[in-house]
């Protein structure tokens, strides 16, 4: 009889330590929010339209999501755009080019996205995601992510930085 609340309490110890780390990775974020992940599956998408450079003010595009506009990094060639829903937020996401490496920067509008439990919103996050290199932050209420494949973290999180 001695041996079974025993059983009794490793069995409930186990299935509390199995729930626990079930919920530590589930993403985060706000309820209801689409992901980061469901982002960054826009980096594979084609382009709809070419990208423009703002008349007005040549180190910034015309594209934007709200007040956020994309820069015009001088050292990458423009490769167009494209506008994406994701749940009930507006994704834009424009294409650069360096070489044979396409770069991929998307905002997403709202609230944050859900995020995995170990990472901070408020910082950038490096990670690999989908054969790709991705770099992910928060700026001006919106959720920011460039992403490559064949381009390291180290230069994503450049670019992020001068974004």
């Amino acid at each position: 009889m001695i041996q079974r609340p025993a059983f009794g309490l490793s069995l409930a110890g186990a299935l509390a330590a199995i729930v626990l780390a079930i919920v530590l990775t589930l993403p985060s974020g706000t309820p209801g929010a689409p992901s980061i992940s469901q982002a960054a599956t826009l980096a594979n998408r084609p382009a709809k339209s070419a990208a423009a450079i703002d008349p007005a003010d040549p180190s910034l595009l015309t594209a934007h999501v709200g007040s956020l506009r994309f820069p015009r990094w001088s050292e990458l060639k423009l490769a167009g755009e494209r506008s994406d829903r994701i749940g009930d937020r507006t994704a834009v996401t424009v294409y650069y080019r360096s070489g044979t490496r396409l770069i991929a920067y998307t905002i997403v509008s709202g609230r944050p996205l859900k995020v995995p439990y170990d990472w901070n919103p408020s910082a950038y996050t490096a990670t690999h995601f989908n054969s790709r290199n991705l770099v992910a932050w928060r700026e001006d209420g919106h959720t920011c992510l460039v992403s490559a494949a064949g381009l390291s973290s180290a230069a994503l999180l450049w670019l992020a930085h001068h974004a």
